[in-house]
């Protein structure tokens, strides 16, 4: 039986290799960091959206209520669960309360659930806060789904808060 001889390894080629992977791991490591850390840096902070009826205070993000607005008899949003929430858009589901359309006096009308898909999208900036600027909300009602679309702005020249505003048609958003 014949064997392979082994070569023998000299000293110096054992004690630079673990020197050799020292190094090689501090290198990649030094570039790791040189890499992400711009890149982090760059990171644009998250969009915000206003939904709390009081211009340009409060914005937020992923927000489970949306007030329209403050008046009495406004449709809202609620539980509004979050499938996705991106610098450019965000979606979420939830429901609907409005009133019955027509009902008179409004102090006598019941809000009504109705489910809802909620899509903001159009990305504006009002000081340092990037903040969706259009909002399609669709929702079901007697037996079929109705989209309505409103954005974020002030309602005359003058004016100098904004709502949302969108179609003059019930639900009114």
């Amino acid at each position: 039986m014949s064997t392979s001889p082994t070569l023998p390894v000299a000293p110096k080629q054992q004690r630079r290799w673990p020197k050799q992977i020292a190094v090689g791991a501090a290198i990649i490591a030094a570039f790791a960091l040189t890499t992400t850390a711009p890149a982090l840096a760059n990171t644009p902070p998250p969009t915000k959206v206003y939904a709390s009826n009081q211009g340009w205070t409060h914005p937020s993000v992923k927000p489970s209520t949306f007030m329209l607005y403050g008046m009495t008899s406004t449709p809202y949003f609620k539980s509004l669960r979050w499938q996705y929430w991106r610098t450019t858009s965000a979606h979420a589901t939830g429901t609907l309360w409005a009133i019955n359309q027509g009902c008179q006096p409004l102090y006598l009308c019941h809000y009504h659930p109705h489910p809802l898909r909620l899509l903001l999208t159009v990305v504006k900036v009002h000081g340092s806060v990037h903040y969706f600027y259009k909002m399609a909300a669709t929702f079901y009602r007697n037996g079929a789904w109705h989209t309505q679309v409103a954005v974020f702005k002030t309602y005359c020249s003058t004016c100098t808060i904004p709502v949302w505003i969108g179609p003059n048609v019930w639900p009114y958003l």
